[in-house]
């Protein structure tokens, strides 16, 4: 609701993410052809952490 108060925190997010002093949780792995599936499992509340869709080269 606060455009300005968002940015701050997330510029604030990266840097700490940057810098190495967090890091995101990655729970699961989905390749690119599920990505379907990860969208699913986000849809019924049942991802804790993040979940990554990866594309081959």
């Amino acid at each position: 609701r606060d455009p300005e108060a968002n940015r701050a925190h997330i510029e604030r997010l990266f840097l700490l993410w940057r810098d190495g002093q967090i890091a995101p949780r990655v729970t699961e792995t989905f390749a690119f052809e599920d990505g379907g599936k990860a969208i699913a499992k986000m849809a019924a509340r049942g991802a804790i952490g993040k979940l990554v869709v990866t594309v081959s080269e």
